[in-house]
């Protein structure tokens, strides 16, 4: 499932701007720390090997994706290696890590759509994401 072509440039131009934000911490202010830090979660995929769960790891961010039709706090961008096995298709069970500061969860999401030549995803949370960039 290709990602369309005006959702493409988001993807990019928000990696340009989560690119810019490698620069040394001293560059952010606190509170564009905390957010940036915030909006970065952990991704987990399972597959299962006979009796064995198998799981991989990777990082999603949290983005504000409104102007381009998503609204709402529950959209993610990560990988798309982090999503899709080896036949090019999603895992059935991708989740992510969310910390609300009282607890630390494991809640699903789905992958909208992937592009495996750009090694880019669009995935939905479940629940709310604690920050959005």
């Amino acid at each position: 499932m290709k990602l369309s072509p005006r959702l493409t440039a988001a993807v990019f131009v928000t990696a340009v701007v989560l690119a810019s934000f490698s620069q040394p911490t001293q560059a952010l202010d606190a509170a564009q720390r905390t957010k940036l830090q915030r909006a970065a979660v952990r991704i987990r995929y399972e597959r299962y090997e006979g009796n064995a769960t198998i799981t991989g790891h990777g990082t999603a961010f949290g983005v504000d994706l409104s102007r381009y039709g998503y609204a709402g706090p529950k959209y993610l961008l990560s990988a798309a290696h982090n999503v899709l096995d080896d036949n090019g298709s999603p895992y059935s069970t991708v989740k992510i890590e969310l910390d609300d500061d009282v607890r630390t969860v494991w809640t699903k999401c789905r992958v909208l759509a992937y592009d495996k030549d750009l090694d880019i995803c669009l995935l939905e949370s479940n629940d709310p994401l604690p920050a959005m960039v």
